[in-house]
C-alpha cells in the first residue's frame, strides 16, 4: 500500500509538468519508481531536491552558453510583473531548443534523500 501511494505521489507531483511538457515521460517514471521504491516522502523529498539540484544545474548550463544574463533579466521582468500590481504579467517565452535531463537531478536528489534526509536536517518537513 506505501508503495502505491509512492507511485501516486510521483505521478501527482510530475505528471501535470508532463502534460505541459515542461518534463519527459521517463522524468515521471522515474519519480513513480521512487515512490514505489520509498514511499510517498522519499517521492515528495526526491522531488524537491531535484528541482534544487536541477537548477543549479540549469544555472551551470546557462552559464557555459553565455545565457544566463538574459535569463535572469526575462525572469526578473516577469517576477515583477508578477508582484507590482500595476504592471501587466509578462510572460517568460520558454526556449524549446534548450533542454535538460532532469532524471540526472532527481537520481541525485534520490541518493540524497536515501542517505542524508537533507530536508528534515534543514528543519524542512513537509510531511
Amino acid at each position: 500500500l506505501l508503495a502505491f501511494a509512492g507511485v501516486a505521489a510521483g505521478l501527482v507531483l510530475l505528471g501535470w509538468m508532463f502534460a505541459q511538457r515542461a518534463v519527459g515521460g521517463g522524468d515521471v517514471k522515474l519519480l513513480m519508481a521512487f515512490g514505489a521504491w520509498g514511499g510517498p516522502v522519499l517521492a515528495l523529498e526526491t522531488a524537491l531536491l531535484g528541482v534544487l539540484l536541477g537548477g543549479l544545474m540549469a544555472a551551470v548550463i546557462l552559464l557555459a552558453k553565455g545565457r544566463l544574463f538574459s535569463f535572469s533579466q526575462r525572469m526578473g521582468r516577469f517576477l515583477r510583473s508578477v508582484f507590482v500590481k500595476e504592471l501587466a504579467v509578462e510572460f517568460v517565452r520558454v526556449d524549446r531548443t534548450l533542454k535538460m535531463p532532469f532524471g540526472i537531478p532527481l537520481a541525485c536528489g534520490a541518493v540524497w534523500a536515501t542517505i542524508a534526509h537533507p530536508l528534515a536536517s534543514w528543519g524542512v518537513r513537509p510531511w
